[in-house]
């Protein structure tokens, strides 16, 4: 069994040599160049373009590439950012421009000997064929499916590319580009988006941060000579399927118990039952799983926050972005502004007039309005109870921590959108409870359900009330159930951890009949199962323990 131990994506790390030369005692030795190739098409069309040229929604479908309306082919440039050599990608190459990737399936082995990674290529791709497999957009050969009624790609024969590939230039992985996703809900919540599937389908991608979750009672990336997924979780419990194939050279690697960071190319096969699921990502090589035990944060992250010069510098740049952001408590905003033109319309210090605003430097003793920012303070929030200098001048030089989206306000710099909720900021050395206060904006917490401990299942203390968790099981059978298997349709367990499985630290949810039911219940849609869901409704006793009756509204979360 493979270890994991190299930390950095080697692959893409070093490019072919140019040549050699040199001499040896006093005879010339011969000089050993290698030709580089010229391509003597030339592009006329992005990827992007193509895709869009010939995409249709329904899935599958193979058309032949024709001509522009002017009459010329369509070519298109790209770098191969793939290789069949460790055998996880099989008869297929990706080829990646600026504004997309395109996959090419073709019916031949070990074509990274001919067509190595970072080859630049130029391709005429009129006379070829081009269509979804399983909602994939690529270059094949039209093969019938009697199940869907309608062509789709398959293998092409290599002699059909013969003519329409060029190559341009040596091999150089260092000029491929790797895609940042900053999160795998980008990708759930545009599985079905047609704009959006065609810009990030076989792109080679990178996601920081993630946990792998074994699958199939599996502790290794696969199975020999099976295919195998496994899936890997974002910090927002968002999920994204791992394919690796049992024939790769890294099959038998062993699962990563800590975080990482995850590069491959990002596939894609269509699910019909629950959309969101269908991205797949492939890895190419097993030094696609690095950074273990130290992924990479992004900017903005809670555990790299924004500083105030990041947040200025960003602002400066146009920039918008919503985030984590840091700095000390250094004054509050001066009655009767509108317009914030310079510093002295700030009070700096605890003797705040107002507790409406708070500002924020980049250390406790800062008065450069260009190196602080400025925001409101949510009215009726815990953030204006606890963080407002009016009500607590000891906070004056404490650290604050704020979710806010990037913005000027009032003129000058600031953060916008806060929300005000506890769950959405801290502040140095002070508890802040969180629980929520059950509404819209700031629900309840599963604990704070909990805490109120009802009594009734006809009565409640607490109506029409939104609370938020995880869906880790269903009631029945008079008892509490973890997974999908025999689940009922009429409830839903909710948790503040979607791996929860302690029944005293769950509340039960009534799913009535109608819209809700429909869409919430288990037993039918089983993905629902580790999704975070806010419900609105009464609090009652429900099912023996403490829960949400009378359920009226929902919103999934990710």
């Amino acid at each position: 069994m493979k270890t994991i131990k190299k930390l950095t994506y080697g692959l893409l790390a070093a490019a072919a040599p140019l040549g050699l030369a040199g001499c040896q005692g006093t005879f010339d030795e011969p000089t050993f160049v290698e030709e580089v190739p010229v391509a003597k098409l030339k592009a006329n069309s992005t990827i992007l373009e193509v895709k869009e040229a010939f995409w249709q929604d329904n899935s599958p479908y193979c058309v032949q590439v024709g001509t522009k309306d002017n009459g010329d082919h369509y070519i298109v440039k790209g770098r191969v950012i793939s290789t069949d050599e460790p055998g996880n990608i099989f008869k297929s190459i990706y080829i990646q421009d600026a504004t997309a990737a395109l996959p090419l399936s073709i019916n031949q082995y070990n074509l990274y000997l001919t067509l190595p990674v970072g080859q630049e290529v130029v391709i005429d791709l009129t006379d070829l064929y081009i269509g979804r497999y399983s909602g994939l957009e690529q270059m094949g050969y039209p093969q019938w499916s009697a199940r869907d009624n309608a062509y789709q790609p398959t293998f092409m024969a290599p002699g059909l590319l013969d003519g329409h590939v060029e190559l341009s230039g040596l091999p150089d992985p260092a000029k491929i580009d790797t895609l940042l996703i900053s999160s795998i809900s980008e990708l759930t919540v545009n599985a079905t988006d047609g704009p959006f599937l065609q810009k990030m389908q076989g792109q080679l991608v990178r996601i920081n941060n993630v946990k792998f979750i074994p699958q199939n009672g599996l502790d290794v990336l696969g199975e020999y000579h099976e295919n195998i997924n496994q899936v890997i979780r974002g910090k927002d419990n968002s999920e994204l399927t791992v394919r690796t194939s049992g024939y790769s050279n890294f099959w038998d690697t062993k699962l990563p118990e800590e975080n990482c960071d995850v590069v491959g190319i990002l596939g894609y096969y269509l699910s019909t039952s629950d959309p969101s699921s269908s991205w797949q990502l492939t890895l190419i090589d097993v030094n696609g799983i690095m950074n273990v035990g130290n992924p990479t944060f992004p900017l903005g992250s809670e555990e790299r926050p924004y500083t105030v010069a990041d947040a200025v510098k960003a602002e400066n740049a146009g920039t918008v972005a919503t985030g984590w952001v840091e700095g000390y408590i250094v004054g509050t905003i001066a009655p009767e502004v509108e317009n914030i033109t310079s510093a002295s319309q700030i009070e700096w210090g605890a003797d705040a007039t107002l507790a409406s605003s708070v500002v924020i430097a980049s250390t406790p003793d800062t008065r450069d309005l260009a190196d602080c920012l400025v925001m409101a303070l949510p009215q009726n929030s815990v953030m204006r109870e606890y963080v407002a200098l009016a009500n607590h001048p000891e906070n004056l030089g404490k650290k604050l921590r704020v979710y806010a989206t990037l913005g000027k306000y009032m003129g000058t710099y600031g953060l916008v959108n806060l929300s005000g909720n506890a769950r959405d900021f801290s502040l140095e050395g002070v508890e802040i409870p969180v629980g929520g206060s059950g509404t819209e904006g700031d629900p309840y917490l599963v604990s704070k359900i909990i805490e109120f401990n009802p009594q009734s299942t006809s009565q409640t203390d607490h109506p029409d009330v939104w609370v938020t968790g995880y869906i880790v099981g269903t009631y029945h059978d008079y008892d509490a159930h973890f997974t999908v298997d025999n689940a009922s349709n009429n409830n839903i367990l909710l948790a503040e951890s979607p791996s929860e499985t302690n029944k005293s630290k769950c509340i039960d949810v009534q799913l009535p009949y109608g819209a809700v039911r429909e869409a919430l219940n288990l037993k039918d849609n089983p993905s629902l199962l580790g999704r975070k869901v806010m419900v609105r409704g009464d609090v009652m006793k429900y099912n023996t323990i403490p829960g949400i009756k009378q359920t009226s509204a929902f919103r999934l979360l990710n």
